[in-house]
């Protein structure tokens, strides 16, 4: 019986085409900041307005850390992490977890900033923070370095170009990487924001997977006729190896022995990351574009789909393991899994599948947990971030942002958005800001 066919359209392609306006890139387009501390240096495709300047918490000099907004229990220290976030999801496998150079201490308020538009999943490292910022009121993004300690801009804005407002970042080895819609792939020098290498992907148009970059490669899905992944050399931005797959909007999560995609019908993929050769496939009961982003963690590929459901993959063979309730990307801590389904979060052992504690909070809860060390972090629409013990699941602090907190979209071509923890910080987007604790 042949395998039936599903396709798992992105909104954004019922718009009308006599809306669409492909921006087109070159090289030549970009221009490096000649200065750290200057604003919007680069040329781009688009008019791309300034980004309004940082807004620190009350306090008496920019950045000092302040407690207003912050409700903390008696005693409640978080922990984070010293470690940076390099990758959506915070690092190449896509786990929302930090393990390493844990640290504690009470939940404040640094900075918040106001970046003029839909802000992504941030990228925290060597004391910047990386982020794109969607157009608003026409198609397009920008990317721009914010210093961690007081959130003021260090270089950038430089625009990105392309069709609807999607763009992403990575970071490795002391660039930048980006990629938009229309698969302009481009890497900056994470110190002075200096352009080293644009290249177009070839052989698609549809780009709205985040990129990963790990081990001097960078790895970037599109789609549009079939679909395709792409190994980028780090320096030079030459292809390394491309190969075709059967879906999109899934960031590759690579290891030092595989790159891992899990697309629509979890139909998945498992490439050799220096080649690219197929180590294994499996075949979901159906097929069509769309996905979503790959999990891997102690040698197990969680892979979702509302088709096909939630299934776990063997990451050495790719057979089925298990299976697995959530309705956006889990994060893991030691043998716990965090899985947000719905509007709840629920804490399961790993090894007998049993449920460890639930948390509902405010009955809105829309961001992906992540994960320090043994504190759990995620936050409601409503505003609020809660950090809860993922042990047992008892809340540590509380947090009101004061502004409007979206889950992430996986279905459009607009930014995509996470919580993130990094160099000792907990950096939280919401809505057209950006805000520090």
């Amino acid at each position: 019986m042949p395998v039936p066919v599903v396709f798992q359209v992105p909104r954004y392609f019922l718009i009308a085409l006599s809306t669409l306006v492909l921006a087109s890139c070159t090289a030549t387009d970009l221009k490096a900041p000649s200065g750290a501390s200057q604003l919007p240096a680069a040329a781009a495709t688009e008019a791309r307005p300034s980004i309004p300047a940082a807004t620190p918490s009350a306090s008496s000099s920019p950045g000092d850390p302040t407690t207003p907004e912050s409700s903390t229990p008696p005693g409640g220290s978080v922990t984070l992490s010293l470690d940076p976030a390099v990758a959506y999801r915070i690092n190449a496998t896509h786990t929302g977890s930090q393990a390493g150079r844990l640290t504690s201490r009470r939940l404040g308020q640094r900075w918040s900033r106001e970046l003029g538009g839909p802000v992504s999943y941030p990228l925290i490292v060597g004391g910047k923070v990386y982020v794109t910022v969607g157009n608003v009121g026409s198609y397009g993004s920008a990317l721009v370095a914010l210093d961690e300690r007081t959130g003021r801009t260090v270089w950038g804005p430089i625009a990105l170009g392309g069709t609807y407002g999607f763009s992403a970042a990575a970071y490795d080895q002391g660039m930048v990487f980006v990629v938009n819609f229309n698969g302009l792939v481009r890497a900056f020098d994470a110190a002075s924001g200096a352009a080293r290498w644009s290249v177009k992907a070839d052989g698609q148009y549809s780009f709205d997977s985040p990129p990963t970059a790990f081990g001097g490669i960078l790895y970037v899905l599109g789609a549009g006729s079939g679909a395709t992944i792409y190994a980028f050399n780090e320096q030079s931005g030459a292809v390394q190896w491309t190969a075709p797959v059967n879906g999109t909007t899934s960031a590759p999560a690579v290891s030092p022995s595989g790159v891992f995609v899990t697309l629509a019908c979890v139909q998945a993929d498992d490439f050799n990351p220096s080649t690219g050769q197929l180590i294994w496939h499996h075949n979901g009961s159906c097929s069509g574009g769309g996905g979503a982003t790959a999990v891997l963690y102690q040698g197990k590929v969680y892979a979702r789909d509302v088709a096909s459901g939630n299934l776990t993959l063997d990451a050495a063979t790719g057979n089925v393991v298990g299976s697995f309730s959530a309705t956006t990307n889990p994060a893991f801590s030691g043998n716990t899994g965090l899985f947000l389904s719905g509007a709840t979060l629920g804490a399961v052992d790993l090894g007998s599948g049993t449920m460890r504690w639930s948390f509902a909070g405010d009955g809105s809860l829309v961001a992906a947990p992540i994960v320090a060390g043994g504190s759990v972090f995620t936050a409601s629409s409503s505003g609020i971030v809660y950090v809860l013990d993922a042990s047992t699941g008892g809340l540590l602090a509380s947090v009101d942002t004061h502004a409007r907190i979206e889950g992430t979209d996986e279905q459009n071509a607009v930014q995509r958005t996470s919580l993130a923890v990094g160099d000792g910080l907990l950096l939280v987007p919401a809505g057209t800001s950006l805000l520090a604790y």
